[in-house]
C-alpha cells in the first residue's frame, strides 16, 4: 500500500508566477494541472510546455518518465507503485476538453 502524505488543514497555496503560466491563463483560465500527492505542485517541474489543438484552448503537457522520477525520488516509491499510482491516479484520467497530455518518450 502507498503511503501518500496528507495536506496541511490549510489548502497549501502554490504561486505559480511565470510569463508561461500567465500566457496560459490568459489563453486558457480553464487550465487543468495535475497536482502531486504531497506537495500540490510536485509535478510543475515535468511540465514540458503547452499544446493546441485546432479550435480548442491549449492544454498543459506533462512528461511521463520525470512524473515516474518525481515520484520515485520525492516519495520513495519503487517504480512499480510510482507507475501504477500515476496509471490509475492521472494518466487514465480524462476531465475534458481542458485534460492535460502526457508525452512517453520513443525508446
Amino acid at each position: 500500500m502507498i503511503e501518500i502524505p496528507p495536506l496541511p488543514e490549510e489548502e497549501e497555496k502554490v504561486i505559480r508566477d511565470s510569463e508561461f503560466w500567465h500566457d496560459l491563463e490568459q489563453e486558457n483560465p480553464d487550465v487543468i494541472v495535475f497536482d502531486g500527492p504531497g506537495p500540490r505542485d510536485l509535478f510543475d517541474s515535468c511540465i514540458v510546455g503547452s499544446a493546441g489543438r485546432i479550435n480548442m484552448p491549449p492544454v498543459l503537457v506533462y512528461d511521463a518518465e520525470k512524473m515516474l522520477e518525481k515520484l520515485m525520488f520525492t516519495l520513495k516509491m519503487s517504480y512499480i507503485e510510482a507507475d501504477e499510482f500515476l496509471e490509475f491516479n492521472t494518466f487514465g484520467s480524462y476531465l475534458g476538453e481542458h485534460t492535460p497530455l502526457i508525452i512517453r518518450n520513443k525508446k
